[in-house]
């Protein structure tokens, strides 16, 4: 969905005028320093809204962990790893897994990130 579309569906969605969703917009890119771009920056104000907009894979940049929202993805962010939980292996459905959970942290706060991995036929100098 191209930009000027995007603004629309906000506008007529949500009973504001475009020059506000514009505004909002540009706040987004400026509260996030420029690292990303209006096309972006709408999609994170249409989700922030709860105007939903067609899943279309969208780079946007490196983020603040403060900055994420539900339902973005291919997202890079930056941090320090806080604490590192042990793995627990596990059986599911397609055989055995493990999983495990990291704290991670950065200037505007903390996330738990989730990391899950199946067993499959040995990598030579992986456990």
């Amino acid at each position: 969905m191209r930009l000027e579309e995007l603004v629309e569906r906000i506008a007529r969605e949500k009973g504001i005028e475009v020059k506000d969703v514009l505004r909002l917009i540009r706040g987004k890119v400026e509260e996030l320093g420029g690292l990303i771009d209006e096309e972006a920056a709408a999609l994170i104000v249409a989700k922030e809204l709860g105007v939903e907009v067609p899943n279309k894979k969208v780079v946007l940049g490196r983020l603040r962990i403060a900055d994420l929202v539900e339902g973005l993805k291919s997202v890079d962010i930056i941090g320090r790893v806080l604490r590192v939980d042990p793995p627990v292996s596990l059986m599911t459905k397609r055989g055995k897994s493990k999983v495990a959970s990291i704290i991670m942290g950065d200037e505007s706060g903390e996330i738990k990130v989730v990391l899950w991995w199946a067993y499959t036929a040995p990598i030579e100098g992986f456990k």
